[in-house]
């Protein structure tokens, strides 16, 4: 109807009615327009209602999958919030948010390397981290770089499985044991060095290296421990004490001592003489299977089939009880580069993370399909290398976990007071259960807030000023308006007492410690946005946010401080991204799920990332900081290799540099992401004239002239016809 008025049709036909009748059109008119924008807006918050359901369905299901398949958890993950960003970019539901949380948290898979034919047995990296080298049953080493791309050919010599590889303390030599009985050299490149090394009657199980790389040594299944100089010699005599095959050999960090775990259920220290120091560390009930010294050299850590982990001092003494959690063998162990995280690996296919007092660090591990083998954290600690029988090597993300150990801290508590960020008020919480606002000189402005049901134990104003968060040992937060008036509904979520609370720095996410011993992240709604961060056997009394927001710190009762990944769904997602950025289901994206995480990353992180560090780089090429300029474009790269600003701005700035080969080659690249990018044809072809083919260049010149011309731009198009008529002369 509406479509009519505006007609001649319809001019004719209302043409001599009343001004009565003419009223009653326009008035039907308007009546028949509001109802349809009422139709609109039912049909638009239908549709909203509609996505949320679906969404929530997603987050639901990704809790679900979560601990059974991890790694596609967390590409569900990815694709529900880029769903959610693209349909209701206004708001990312709290069940959307929560999932992405667990899923980071939980999914620790960042790459998976694949390459040999049968179980991977063992695992070492170089001391500076470039490096990975891995043994297997298939009778080969492999070496990798950290992206997981194979660096050589694999390295052929055992005539059995390998069993154990170590890198020497320079990175230039590996070593590895197999059970063909030997031990064998090897440079960088899989080249021999020296004669393989005979002496055990039996497979060689393990072999590490000294700290100066001067001497290896080696445990079998003979139940000897032999040590050995580079040229292959045996160094004394065979050191026997153990009463069944060496399992696991270490080294201590100044070399003076080794330690050796066998199938007897004990671990043994030796000096490099073969004289045995003290007992055997006894406590295990079955064979020990992995063992490790703390970076210090105070500390070693065992595995045992007993499915447990178990700290020792020097001495033999256990430290604390046995670690317990996995539900089979403990077959590798390893300490952390700061000597606080104890690393675990299992027949039961995960790895688990453990403090110093056998606490559980996080969630297991899971992604391996069979038993873990061997395990080493790299070099600055960021990263756990694990091999498994199910022939693979899996990289995992550690950033994120409690950071370092706890440091010594205050152990009481006060009463909470906080100003506004203006300086202007100030409010308080008391054990009378109010909250009270005052200005600076003490009076009370309003009523005090009632409300909690005890103790108000924590206050903190909003940065914009506007709204108050109070915590309470009636186990609630509440918010509140500047007048007192209570805001949503109590947040509910702690089992103990809240003792501190805090808003983040855009005043979107507000934090919360309790007597519970967690800690946790809140919407203005009330919604939990993430998985309670958990401090075991200890009550959080204090929680902070850095200024950038990616970081908690949080205070406990026992004197403890530890620090967290904070932040929000964007730096979630910006983790998640970064972790998954050289995985296969990213990098040669196989299914729809990983398709369509592939887009979300591209979309949502990588290429918001690269053109940060692109238009860094900019600024630099307009200043003429050439290099600096190249180092922001390449990160940009890095991040996004098919980034068409930052590969045409790198190759304009290779021309700047004098280097027209690095340029034609970025611009290469960028014709073929972008085929109709007429100025990298033209400045190619300038590249081209540099080096002397002048038959390319006028080949680019040709066909830049041509996409000018077929997008319009006249004065670009005149540009390459005369460069063009320049190079024909």
């Amino acid at each position: 109807m509406n479509e009519l008025r505006n007609t001649q049709i319809f001019e004719l036909a209302t043409e001599g009615l009343s001004s009565e009748e003419k009223e009653f059109i326009d008035a039907s008119f308007a009546l028949e327009n509001k109802l349809l924008k009422e139709k609109d807006k039912q049909i638009q918050k239908l549709t909203q209602e509609l996505i949320e359901v679906k969404l929530r369905e997603q987050a639901a299901n990704i809790q679900t999958t979560l601990s059974i398949r991890p790694l596609e958890s967390l590409l569900s993950a990815i694709v529900a919030i880029g769903e959610n960003l693209d349909k209701l970019p206004q708001q990312i539901l709290p069940s959307i948010q929560a999932s992405l949380n667990c899923a980071m948290e939980v999914a620790k898979e960042k790459n998976i390397l694949k390459g040999h034919e049968d179980r991977v047995n063992a695992v070492a990296v170089s001391p500076d981290g470039q490096k990975i080298v891995s043994g297997s049953w298939d009778k080969t080493l492999r070496l990798w770089n950290p992206e997981g791309n194979p660096i050589e050919k694999p390295f052929r010599g055992h005539e059995g499985e390998i069993t154990s590889v170590a890198f020497s303390g320079d990175g230039k030599t590996i070593a590895s044991g197999s059970g063909d009985g030997t031990v064998r050299l090897w440079n960088a490149k899989g080249i021999a060095i020296g004669m393989p090394m005979w002496g055990h009657e039996g497979d060689v199980t393990s072999v590490a290296f000294s700290q100066d790389g001067q001497i290896i040594a080696s445990g079998g299944v003979d139940g000897t421990v032999r040590l050995w100089d580079l040229q292959g010699n045996s160094i004394g005599q065979p050191f026997y004490g153990h009463e069944g095959d060496i399992t696991s050999v270490a080294f201590s960090g100044d070399g003076q001592t080794i330690a050796s775990g066998g199938g007897d259920g004990t671990v043994r220290l030796w000096d490099l003489q073969g004289t045995p120091i003290g007992e055997p560390f006894r406590g295990h009930e079955d064979k020990v299977a992995g063992i490790a010294f703390s970076p210090d050299g105070q500390l070693i850590a065992s595995g045992s089939w007993d499915a447990t982990v178990k700290l020792w001092d020097l001495q033999g003494k256990a430290i604390g009880k046995p670690f317990r959690g996995h539900d089979d063998y403990v077959i590798a162990i390893a300490f952390d580069p700061q000597g606080t995280t104890i690393a675990s690996g299992s027949s039961d296919k995960t790895i688990r993370l453990w403090d110093l007092h056998g606490n559980r660090i996080g969630k297991p591990l899971r992604g391996h399909k069979s038993s873990i083998r061997s395990l080493i954290f790299s070099p600055d600690g960021t990263t756990i290398i694990s091999a498994s029988t199910d022939k693979t090597l899996r990289l995992w993300d550690m950033t994120g976990n409690a950071i370092a150990r706890p440091f010594q801290g205050h152990d009481v508590s006060v009463w909470s007071v906080a100003f506004s960020h203006d300086g202007q008020l100030l409010v308080s919480g008391g054990g009378d259960g109010t909250v009270r606002v005052r200005d600076l000189n003490g009076n009370q402005i309003g009523q005090a807030f009632r409300g909690h049901a005890g103790d108000v134990t924590s206050v903190a104003f909003s940065p914009d000023g506007n709204i108050i968060a109070s915590g309470s040992w009636d186990k609630t937060i509440r918010l509140w308006d500047l007048q007192g008036n209570a805001i949503a509904q109590p947040f509910r979520g702690h089992e103990g007492y809240v003792n501190s609370v805090i808003f983040s720095r855009d005043g979107q996410i507000i934090l919360s410690g309790g007597s519970d011993g967690t800690i946790r992240l809140w919407n203005l709604q009330g919604n939990a946005i993430a998985q309670p961060f958990e401090i075991p056997k200890s009550e959080v009394t204090t929680v902070a946010f850095s200024p950038d927001g990616k970081t908690i710190a949080s205070g406990s009762l026992n004197g403890m401080m530890h620090l967290w990944r904070g932040g929000g769904w964007q730096s979630w997602l910006q983790v998640c991204g970064e972790r998954l950025r050289h995985h296969p289901a990213l990098k040669n994206p196989q299914t729809d799920l990983e398709n369509l995480a592939l887009a979300v990353a591209r979309k949502h992180i990588w290429n918001p990332l690269a053109t940060e560090w692109n238009r860094r780089g900019i600024a630099k090429l307009a200043e003429e900081a050439f290099e600096i300029a190249l180092e922001n474009f390449d990160r940009a790269l890095q991040i996004n290799p098919r980034h068409a600003g930052a590969l045409y701005n790198r190759a304009r700035t290779y021309v700047n540099l004098g280097d027209a080969a690095k340029a034609i080659q970025d611009f290469d690249r960028l014709i073929e992401t972008v085929p109709t990018h007429a100025t990298a044809y033209l400045y190619r072809g300038q590249c081209y004239t540099e080096l002397s083919d002048r038959a390319k260049a006028i080949e680019d010149c040709q066909q830049a002239a041509a996409l000018y011309q077929q997008q319009g731009q006249d004065a670009n198009y005149e540009k390459a016809i005369a460069y063009l008529h320049q190079l024909q002369r």
